[in-house]
This record gives structure tokens, C-alpha cells and sequence, in this order.
């Protein structure tokens, strides 16, 4: 979503000639933005990528209310602003990463890519520090008690750190707590987050700085199962100023 026309029409020009990408959508305010994704959702759109500055509704309230209801829909911040108070307000809104608009159409799309196979947190990493340390702030100024307070973390994303820790898979965390395989990733995305990490041993490195997931933790990240998240086996589509949405290569869809 993107309220700038050039820009929005420019990198979608450049994104649809990657392979395997389609634009599943494109809006230019945050109110038609959330619409769209009522309208798309839940298989029509697994990304939406949100640009700040858009009439009607800005894009840090639009990305706020799309996770608030649709919590396991990634959100990522597609700006030109480098300002910290749009970064932590970015987090604040539930969003899962913040590119600048400055990246070139290549690197863009490998950060999706890894983000999506991998999990890797869509941040430079020097936006990634500052996340970090706005987030450290926030915890210094709450009052130390519970874990969950001292960590920043809710008490499950915690256990689900601690599986990871241990080189638990999605699935076996799922089974392990007894939800859904979607409930962990919605969960591992939003401790990524929060701890400003870049992957999943660099979230559990930061948890047990200030917690102990036990003497004999492995910082061991989790590899795409064979076929289900591995390159090889999918491709994706979606909107360089809107909602993405990946697919296996086997899969046919409907142009929109």
C-alpha cells in the first residue's frame, strides 16, 4: 500500500518481472487497504507491504488494525523514512519488519524471500539495533517482576523460545503446546520482533540474556522442512506497494 502513485506504478513495473511474481493488490490509502485484506483474506494474501505516508489513514494505523485482527498476517513497513519515531511506531503497530524505500527492487525481494523461508527479520541491521534498543527502554522503564515483564516476551512466547532453544521444529513446538503449526509461526514473528533479532538463534541468544532457557541450550535455527518452505518447492506473488502472497510452484491461481 502506497499513497505515492509513481512510486507504487515504478516498483510494481520492476516486481512483476521477477518470476513467480504476481500482484495480488494494490492500495493508495490505509482505509481501502484494510478493506482489501477483509476482502482477500484468509487465503488470498499472506504479506502486505505498508508504506507510511497515505491519505485517508496513515499506514502505521492501517498496519495497527490489520494485526489486530488478522494477527498471523505479516505486516512490513515500505518507507522513505528513517526517523526513529516511525520505526518503534511501526513496532508499536504490530508490524514484523521496516524497509526503506531506497533498497533496490532486487534486494527488496530477496529480503521477502528470506523472509518468508527463513523467518529473518525484514530490517537493516542497523534499524534492527535501534528496534532493539527502543525496546530495552520500554522494559528499564516498566517495573521489574515477572518474566514476562523483564523479557518483554508473554509468558507463551517465552516457551516457544525456549523449544526453539532446544532445536525444536514449528511442528514439534505445536504438538509440544498443543496449537496450531500457524500459532507458533504468528508467535515466533512477534518475538523476533520485539527482540529487535534477525533469526531465530539470534532471538534465543538475546532471551537468555536475561533469562535461562537451561544449561543445555543449543542455539540451533530452524531449517525449512524438505518441500514446505524451501525455495525450491515454491514461488510466491504479491504487490511491491501492497499485499503479497506465496504459492507452490504446483498451484494455480486466479490473476487479480
Amino acid at each position: 500500500m502506497d499513497g505515492h502513485d509513481e512510486f507504487r506504478r515504478g516498483l510494481c513495473w520492476r516486481l512483476t518481472r521477477a518470476p513467480g511474481l504476481q500482484i495480488v493488490a494494490d492500495e493508495s490509502n490505509g482505509r481501502d487497504a484494510i478493506l482489501r485484506v477483509r476482502e482477500l483474506r484468509p487465503h488470498g494474501v499472506d504479506l502486505v507491504l505498508m508504506d507510511i505516508d497515505m491519505p485517508i489513514m496513515n499506514g502505521i494505523a492501517a498496519a495497527a488494525e490489520i494485526t489486530a485482527t488478522d494477527p498471523s498476517l505479516p505486516v512490513i513497513i515500505l518507507t522513505d523514512s528513517i526517523l526513529d519515531r516511525d520505526l518503534f511506531s511501526a513496532l508499536d503497530s504490530g508490524a514484523v519488519g521496516f524497509l526503506n524505500k531506497t533498497m533496490s527492487a532486487a534486494a527488496l525481494i530477496r529480503t521477502l524471500r528470506d523472509f518468508h523461508c527463513n523467518g529473518s527479520v525484514p530490517m537493516s541491521r542497523r534499524m534492527a539495533a535501534r528496534a532493539l534498543a527502543h525496546l530495552q527502554r520500554q522494559r528499564a522503564a516498566r517495573a521489574v517482576g515477572e518474566p514476562s515483564v523483564a523479557t518483554g516476551l508473554t509468558v507463551r512466547e517465552q516457551e516457544v523460545v525456549k523449544h526453539i532453544a532446544h532445536g525444536a521444529h514449528d511442528h514439534e513446538i505445536a504438538a509440544a503446546l498443543l496449537v496450531a503449526e500457524t500459532t507458533v509461526k504468528t508467535h515466533v514473528r512477534n518475538i523476533l520482533r520485539k527482540v529487535g533479532a534477525r533469526n531465530r538463534a539470534e532471538a534465543v541468544a538475546r532471551f537468555r540474556g536475561t533469562q535461562s532457557v537451561g544449561d543445555d541450550t543449543t542455539l540451533v535455527p530452524e531449517a525449512p522442512a524438505p518441500g514446505k518452505d524451501d525455495t525450491s518447492a515454491r514461488t510466491w506473488r504479491g504487490s511491491p506497494s501492497g499485499m503479497w502472497q506465496w504459492r507452490r510452484a504446483s498451484d494455480t491461481s486466479r490473476s487479480r
